[in-house]
């Protein structure tokens, strides 16, 4: 009955490891490998029935916390748990969390478990260790130029200021990289932007051309088209035609598959990436060429620096195997002048990393006194005791303003940080303190630990919704949600989004923003939701924001019911429905009925109309079809 959880940071990584394991462990070994997808009662047979159970930190998160009840969650026996080292990544606190609990149940139900956690080379490993309850002889720490294949990195410095320009008199020294370097093996370009992407595939083809081999990169023996699948996208499949393939978020799933196939199989040599895909796409390479290590974060109008992690995930696909074994990879790093020292001494030494539960407390503490793991204030500084950030609060006082690091002072942060986390909490209706000790949930902290909301969205919902409130007043609660708050406003995209608004049936509210520009991710989730229901056609990158849109939207409005209803509404839970329903069919509660069939447009829906009868709802159309 013994099963095996595999846990990684990300849904890419957890993938990933899936389609591998489903093959080398799954038919090999005759074990049933599942993945967790998120939903409550689909994942609760998933984990009856599966051997192996893999899933991104958050959807065990959701799945463990009520770890009492379920009795398959302490029949555990093996956690591997992987990319520790995005501990202090953004999500950092949902790892940390779910790894401190794996150790607590196992001190609970006093049973053996073993955890397995694997990261890249660590400048503090041995708190790494001692945090998931590895001794000294179980930590097996290697220097960073310990790789499966020898990796040679080189830094390439620039000294232009100006972004745009950098990026611009990056393109040749790529390809003379490429050139050099790769020959005819396979090469990854990662790139800043979507926009970049396309453009840098330009520039090789074009370099590739005025060199006389136009051809160089398409390698036409490896194999044929008709062994692929078609790709859509005009500009992606005019570029492959020719031997450079990229891709970005607006690309289809089918169209992205087709193109890392092509890349994969050796029929193109070259694929540009940008940064934000590198932790989703699983090729590797013999070369890999880093074109900057900056890119326009919208939200606060700058150039920012890539997460060190991303940066050492790209590197690390510069790992191809077999013939590159003996003679190793190569990486080209394109950077700033100012910032070479720094990044040689990122890539050559251990990575250190710390924790930041700390900031992101609320909504894990709220979950476990929901769940009775925390009954009380002592309870909840024992439960800060199982943790990463704990172990390193006496290695690093300086990094988490501790004024010294004796037990006394250990204890008084300790309590400082519970004191003002309840105290937060309770503001918020999520919680109530009895005689200044004991814990107790609420109404709200139990909808917000259920759905796995933000206690802060919580709290708006609470404090937005009235009596009153119709349609469009839900609409706009919904887009004002925290887990909205983290969509980027990229660049150029603000005057995008106001263009799209003038066409929507709601007005933006007087606060859109200066020069009339929309800078608040709320106002972009409402725009969005606004192009679904009137069933704009929006392309780009928009797509894959509103898509994630829609599927943290429907937990949401199923909160807001639940909060409206312990007021005892009626009318507002019945406008939070229609927008739900809304969300569902991608149209306005005052459109025609029939426009939620499929392929039905408004011209089909006119002539129904004109028909004799009327056809004017399903039921008239189940009619026509019987007299027909």
């Amino acid at each position: 009955d013994a099963k095996c959880v595999y846990v990684a940071p990300k849904q890419e990584v957890a993938d990933a490891t899936y389609d591998m394991w489903v093959d080398r462990l799954g038919d090999v070994l005759g074990k049933n490998v599942v993945m967790l997808t998120g939903e409550l009662t689909v994942d609760l047979n998933l984990l009856e029935s599966g051997h192996i159970i893999l899933s991104s930190a958050v959807h065990w998160d959701m799945l463990s916390r009520r770890w009492k009840q379920r009795k398959t969650i302490q029949s555990v026996s093996l956690y591997i748990f992987d990319e520790l080292h995005l501990v202090g990544g953004e999500e950092g606190p949902t790892v940390e969390v779910v790894v401190s609990r794996a150790r607590f149940i196992a001190s609970q139900l006093e049973r053996s478990v073993r955890i397995v956690g694997l990261a890249t080379s660590l400048a503090n490993a041995r708190d790494v260790g001692d945090w998931i309850g590895a001794t000294s002889h179980s930590i097996y720490n290697f220097t960073p130029d310990v790789r499966p294949v020898p990796l040679d990195i080189h830094i390439q410095n620039f000294d232009t200021n100006h972004f745009s320009t950098r990026i611009l008199s990056m393109a040749k020294p790529t390809y003379t990289a490429i050139a050099k370097l790769a020959a005819q093996k396979p090469v990854l370009v990662f790139v800043p932007s979507r926009k970049q992407a396309q453009l840098t595939a330009i520039d090789l083809l074009t370099f590739a051309s005025a060199s006389g081999n136009a051809g160089r990169f398409l390698h036409r023996g490896r194999a044929s088209d008709e062994l692929f699948e078609p790709i859509r996208d005009p500009a992606v499949a005019q570029s492959v035609e020719q031997g450079v393939g990229f891709l970005h978020t607006g690309l289809t799933a089918s169209d992205r598959r087709a193109v890392e196939r092509r890349f994969q199989q050796g029929r193109i040599q070259v694929l540009v990436v940008p940064h934000n895909l590198c932790w989703a796409v699983s090729a590797a390479a013999h070369l890999v060429v880093v074109m900057d290590t900056l890119y326009y974060e919208g939200r606060e109008h700058r150039y920012v620096d890539y997460a060190i992690t991303d940066l050492l995930q790209m590197i690390g696909k510069a790992s191809l195997q077999a013939a590159d074994s003996q003679s190793g990879c190569k990486c080209v790093v394109m950077c700033h002048s100012p910032k070479k020292d720094y990044l040689r001494r990122l890539l050559h030494d251990p990575f250190p990393i710390e924790s930041h539960l700390d900031h992101f407390l609320h909504d894990h503490l709220n979950a476990e006194v929901v769940t009775k793991t925390i009954e009380n204030k002592p309870d909840a500084v024992d439960y800060l005791t199982w943790t990463f950030y704990y172990r390193r609060l006496t290695q690093n006082p300086n990094y988490y303003n501790l004024q010294g690091t004796s037990h006394r002072h250990i204890s008084d942060h300790l309590s400082e940080l519970i004191e003002t986390t309840i105290a937060d909490l309770e503001e918020s209706k999520c919680l109530a303190v009895e005689d200044d000790v004991e814990l107790s949930p609420l109404n709200l902290g139990m909808i917000s630990s259920y759905y796995y909301i933000h206690y802060t969205t919580i709290e708006l919902f609470a404090a937005s919704v009235t009596a009153k409130t119709k349609v469009k007043g839900v609409i706009e609660i919904l887009s004002s949600a925290s887990e909205f708050s983290h969509l980027t406003i990229r660049q150029g995209e603000d005057q995008q989004l106001r263009k799209i608004a003038l066409h929507l049936p709601n007005p933006l509210p007087a606060s859109a923003g200066r020069n009339g520009a929309v800078e608040d991710p709320a106002l972009k989730t409402l725009i969005l939701l606004q192009t679904h229901f009137s069933r704009i056609a929006i392309a780009g990158e928009l797509v894959f924001d509103l898509h994630f849109i829609l599927l943290e939207a429907i937990k949401l409005l199923q909160a807001l019911v639940d909060v409206i209803s312990s007021q005892g509404w009626l009318k507002p839970a019945l406008a939070v429905m229609e927008v739900s329903q809304m969300a569902v069919q991608g149209l306005w509660d005052r459109d025609p009925v029939l426009l939620q069939v499929p392929h039905f447009t408004s011209d089909t829906v006119s002539r129904l109309k004109s028909h004799s009868p009327p056809v004017e709802t399903v039921f008239d159309l189940l009619e026509l079809e019987d007299a027909a």
